[in-house]
């Protein structure tokens, strides 16, 4: 079960290289729809179609300030088959308006805007 309250509960992989945020974990979902198809190309060549997609609540820390915060993604897809939920960079630099900044050996990210600052380690 999914505890809000503890903040390494849940992992999230931050992806250059993906299409969509993606969440493999049903409870995790704030809101549901069910009103469009999504075309899902895994790395490993598979493709998936679902139509389940929604919002995640997530609790980060932010960085900017050190404070525990809820943030919402939207547009989060979901699939059984998610071996690892993923958050698009494509996604947070054109809809969060987030600018990637990483450290000289590229082992830590920052994504960050006024006021908010996450950050991303290499693992």
């Amino acid at each position: 079960m999914y505890d809000a309250s503890d903040v390494s509960s849940v992992e999230w992989i931050f992806d250059s290289g993906s299409q969509a945020n993606v969440c493999g974990d049903l409870p995790l979902f704030t809101t549901i729809r069910e009103d469009q198809t999504s075309r899902l190309d895994f790395a490993n060549g598979t493709t998936e179609h679902t139509t389940i997609c929604g919002s995640v609540l997530l609790r980060i820390v932010n960085q900017a300030t050190g404070e525990l915060e809820d943030r919402l993604v939207e547009d989060v897809v979901y699939t059984s088959n998610a071996k690892v939920n993923i958050i698009s960079l494509g996604y947070l630099q054109t809809t969060g308006k987030y600018k990637l900044t990483c450290s000289p050996d590229q082992q830590i990210a920052w994504l960050s805007k006024p006021g908010t600052t996450l950050k991303f380690m290499m693992r």
